[in-house]
C-alpha cells in the first residue's frame, strides 16, 4: 500500500543541485565528449530534462514512501567499494574494451552529469512508472522490476554484437546486483545513497581505474 510522507521543497534541493551541475557540466565540456551517450541530442539540454523528469519522478515516489533525499551518503558511497573490487578483478582477467571510458579531462565532466541520467532512466522513471500501474502495491516486486532496466540495457548490445562471452556473462549477474542493492538503498535510506553509491563506482570504474586501466592492462 502507499505510505505518503510530506516533503517539503528542501527535500528536492539534491536533485535540483545536481541538474544545475550536470547542466554546468555539459555547457564546459562541450557536445564531443556526451555524443557517444546522447548522439546528437544537446547535452546541457538532456541534462536539464533529466533532471526534471527525476523530480517528477522523486515526488510521485515520495508519495509511496520514497525520500526524495533522505541520508545515508556515506552508506551509499562505501557500498559500492565491494563492486568496484569485483568489477576490476573481473577487467584484470576479462580485459574490457581498451576505448570503454571517456578520456580524461574530458571524463570529469562527462561521468558526474551522465549518472543523473542513468539514475532518472534506470531508476526513478521506470519505478515511479511500474508503481503507478500497480497501484503502490508489491513494492518489492517493483524494485526487482526496476533492477532489470539497466542490465537488459547494458547486454542488448554486446549480445547482439558478440553473441555470448565470458565479458558479457559477467556483466548481467553483476550490473543485476549493483541495481538491486542501489534500490534497496533508496527504499531504505533515500535518493541521497542511491546516487552516492553510483557516483562513487564512476568514480572508480570511470575516472580512477579508468585511467589506471590503460597503463596497466594495454
Amino acid at each position: 500500500m502507499d505510505t505518503p510522507v510530506e516533503h517539503g521543497w528542501r527535500s528536492y534541493v539534491p536533485v535540483a543541485a545536481w541538474t544545475g551541475a550536470a547542466v554546468v557540466c555539459a555547457l564546459v565540456a562541450g557536445e564531443g565528449p556526451f555524443a557517444r551517450f546522447l548522439g546528437p541530442a544537446p547535452a546541457a539540454a538532456a541534462m536539464l530534462a533529466a533532471g526534471l523528469v527525476a523530480g517528477l519522478c522523486l515526488w510521485s515516489l515520495g508519495r509511496r514512501g520514497f525520500e526524495p533525499a533522505g541520508r545515508g551518503v556515506l552508506t551509499g558511497a562505501l557500498t559500492a567499494l565491494p563492486f568496484a573490487a569485483v568489477v576490476t578483478v573481473a577487467d584484470i582477467l576479462l580485459r574490457f574494451p581498451q576505448d570503454l571510458n571517456a578520456p580524461l579531462p574530458a571524463a570529469l565532466a562527462v561521468y558526474p552529469a551522465m549518472a543523473l541520467v542513468a539514475e532518472t532512466i534506470f531508476h526513478l522513471l521506470p519505478l515511479a512508472l511500474i508503481l503507478a500501474v500497480l497501484r503502490g502495491r508489491a513494492v518489492g516486486l517493483a524494485l526487482v522490476l526496476a533492477a532489470l532496466v539497466e542490465p537488459l540495457y547494458q547486454v542488448r548490445g554486446m549480445f547482439a554484437d558478440e553473441g555470448l562471452t565470458a565479458q558479457n556473462a559477467f556483466v548481467l549477474p553483476f550490473v543485476l546486483a549493483f541495481n538491486l542493492v542501489q534500490l534497496w538503498l533508496f527504499r531504505r535510506y533515500g535518493f541521497l545513497a542511491m546516487a552516492a553509491m553510483r557516483l562513487a563506482n564512476y568514480a572508480w570504474w570511470h575516472l580512477a581505474w579508468g585511467a589506471l586501466r590503460l597503463e596497466l592492462l594495454f
